[in-house]
């Protein structure tokens, strides 16, 4: 009886294995029995406080150390359905940004214009305020191809800066002349290309082309060469009228706000009419200005 006590008292410390093997050399007499707290008291050689302390510290001991964590193992069609809910989260979270006042259109600035409004560009590019910053960086030649569908614009570029500011820089297809046939106005733009005046369009600073009915050939050239010129020699002439002679089949008169007459060839028209500034600041009187061949000035009535 008292062997099993120590068996007990001493397997509390072992392992079901250990148990075992000591068990069996117990048995054979191979090791000698644990004293226990019990055969210290008998023997004296312990004090009842310390027998106390003695079987508390042994419970202690004894009592098994472990620490419980929590674990979680998802199902594979629960890790599945984790995956698409982050991802629609994610995408709900995009478009939120997206569709926020961080990412629209808060200011927009249109430089290049010569004849032409902000409102007509912005009109004819479909930009407006409030549009998204992402589609308008993304989608640019969208906003470059509804510009150029306008005759009047040969070519928009578009920026955004830091503060959502729009920038655009208008490249004009500039009216340089008109003419009026049937009751009707028809501008000449600077590529060669005629339009009806469909909104009524001031012809302030523009010159009138006259007689070019069936020399259409002449009448292009003619605008071309113009369109070349900066504004203010363009601007000063009032009237431009084709007057061919044998000697020169391409002849133009110019009629010049002030007062003077240039004869030039339309193929020349840009080359030569560049000088005329420095002439007539030579000039003391009117006159006729010719440019078709060399460049020599006769004043009226002369």
């Amino acid at each position: 009886m008292d062997e099993e006590k120590q068996l007990n008292h001493s397997d509390k410390k072992m392992s079901n294995r250990e148990r075992l093997d000591h068990l069996d050399k117990l048995l054979a007499g191979e090791v000698e029995p644990t004293p226990t707290v019990a055969d210290d008291v008998a023997s004296g050689s312990t004090t009842e406080s310390e027998q106390v302390d003695r079987e508390a510290n042994q419970k202690t001991t004894d009592a098994p150390s472990y620490h419980w964590r929590p674990t979680f193992h998802l199902m594979p069609y629960e890790s599945r359905a984790l995956k698409v809910l982050s991802s629609l989260v994610a995408i709900v979270v995009v478009l939120l940004v997206l569709n926020s006042n961080l990412m629209r259109v808060q200011k927009i600035t249109v430089t290049g214009l010569e004849q032409m409004t902000k409102t007509e560009v912005l009109q004819s590019a479909r930009l407006t305020k409030g549009q998204s910053i992402f589609f308008l960086q993304t989608e640019r030649n969208y906003y470059r191809q509804n510009a150029q569908k306008n005759a009047l614009i040969k070519d928009i570029s578009v920026s955004v800066d830091s503060t959502n500011t729009v920038h655009v820089l208008v490249k004009e297809n500039l009216k340089v002349g008109y003419f009026e046939r049937h009751n009707k106005r028809y501008f000449l733009l600077a590529d060669g290309q005629v339009i009806v005046d469909a909104k009524n369009y001031s012809v302030l600073d523009l010159p009138e082309f006259n007689d070019f009915n069936g020399h259409v050939p002449t009448l292009k050239s003619g605008v071309k060469q113009l369109g070349q010129l900066g504004r203010p020699i363009r601007t000063s002439v009032s009237e431009i009228t084709y007057s061919p002679t044998k000697e020169n089949p391409k002849r133009l008169i110019l009629f010049m706000d002030d007062g003077n007459e240039v004869l030039v060839s339309s193929n020349q028209l840009a080359r030569k009419l560049k000088y005329y500034p420095a002439m007539i600041a030579q000039m003391s009187e009117n006159g006729v200005i010719d440019l078709q061949v060399g460049a020599f000035a006769t004043p009226y009535g002369q």
